[in-house]
């Protein structure tokens, strides 16, 4: 997977062309990245050009935990941490400075496919919206994680 094949994958999911400033030059880390919100959901799509090869990621914010529920909702989430038992398994995260839960999916990018990417996105989206507000009772993350979910987009 290249950077321009990368772009090309952002240019179609958020319908705009990636901007200049995130083109990496020699001197840069070669990290591009791009965010969008989806459902409520903040997300971005990252690539790392010198260390990824054809692994992209996409950073899902699911917000902070319901205040009425924080121990239940932190629970769910690092449960579905221990069962993502894979070789490049998503994880759940706490984000060190807000403290909010984020998910890291791993992206075959060698099968990706915009649209397919888009659909996951956008259910993954919608259940982290359960998650926020508290909707907890059915929440069901496993489906959404399983690996071929991430990484077959055909």
């Amino acid at each position: 997977m290249s950077l321009a094949s990368f772009q090309a994958l952002c240019r179609e999911i958020c319908g705009a062309p990636v901007s200049p400033a995130a083109v990496p030059d020699a001197a840069d880390s070669g990290m591009v990245a791009v965010n969008f919100e989806l459902a409520g959901s903040r997300i971005d799509l990252m690539y790392a050009s010198r260390r990824a090869g054809q692994t992209a990621f996409a950073i899902v914010d699911f917000g902070p935990a319901p205040a009425r529920q924080t121990e239940q909702a932190w629970r769910m989430l690092m449960e579905a941490n221990l069962f993502m038992l894979e070789d490049w398994p998503a994880a759940f995260a706490r984000h060190p400075g807000n403290g909010h839960a984020l998910l890291k999916l791993p992206l075959n990018l060698a099968e990706a496919q915009a649209a397919q990417l888009l659909e996951r996105l956008a259910r993954i989206a919608q259940v982290a919206r359960d998650w926020r507000t508290g909707t907890l009772e059915g929440c069901e993350l496993g489906p959404l994680l399983e690996p071929h979910a991430m990484h077959n987009f055909a």
